[in-house]
């Protein structure tokens, strides 16, 4: 289902921000106004990836190297489109460290069971914190890292996908602007104490953490469907 409105909505504050009209908060509000009276899946989904272009802490004007710049282009281009995001077939794969996390979470559980309720669940949770930190950072050394095609087709599943979107779509992409070059969200300290306080909150939680890190990882390839056109 392609709600043109909705989807136009998007569209104008994507470019609103791009050329600086509008803050962070601004664009945040404008994108969850489109988001929240459609039932356009594919303007669903591009509201959450557009998510990672900004910051909803602290307001800001539009910050990004040219990566993140073309990326909000050709999410522009696929909303003016009519073509709609779908998914192939699920695959779900399982891991050693799924069945690590599982075995830890049982045995907090095993371990709360035995000490009871309350504050110093806080403290048992710890030692579970930093095992399912170290799960975490196996699991981002043992995947592959996005190939740079990916990146420079995201949310276009192929380049055949993105030419034919073009082809059919009038669009005009605006060129990076220099003045934005060096601009960044987060400054380095900024960084560091935010990593400080997600780390803290995780080592406290890190059991309901394990609880998800037990399920094992599910795919989906990104599909493209386009009125007459092939995926």
């Amino acid at each position: 289902m392609v709600d043109r409105v909705a989807r136009d909505r998007m569209v104008a504050a994507i470019q609103n921000f791009l050329e600086e009209k509008i803050t962070a908060f601004q664009f945040d509000e404008a994108l969850d106004k489109a988001n929240e009276v459609t039932k356009d899946k594919t303007v669903h989904e591009l509201r959450f990836a557009l998510w990672f272009f900004y910051d909803d802490i602290t307001d800001h004007l539009i910050r990004g190297n040219k990566t993140a710049w073309d990326a909000l282009c050709r999410i522009q281009l696929l909303l003016k489109s009519d073509s709609e995001i779908t998914y192939g077939r699920r695959v779900c794969r399982w891991r050693l460290r799924h069945a690590i996390a599982a075995i830890l979470f049982a045995l907090f559980l095993v371990l709360a069971w035995k000490v009871g309720w309350g504050t110093q669940l806080f403290l048992l949770a710890i030692p579970f914190g930093f095992a399912s930190i170290l799960l975490a950072k196996w699991r981002r050394a043992t995947e592959p890292p996005p190939v740079p095609a990916e990146i420079r087709l995201a949310p276009f599943p192929t380049m055949a996908s993105l030419w034919e979107v073009r082809r059919r779509t009038t669009f005009s992409k605006k060129p990076y602007p220099a003045a934005l070059q060096g601009r960044t969200i987060r400054t380095p300290l900024s960084n560091r104490l935010a990593q400080t306080r997600t780390n803290f909150g995780w080592l406290l939680f890190g059991p309901l953490i394990l609880l998800f890190q037990m399920l094992p990882e599910q795919k989906r390839p990104i599909l493209l469907k386009t009125p007459n056109a092939s995926a």
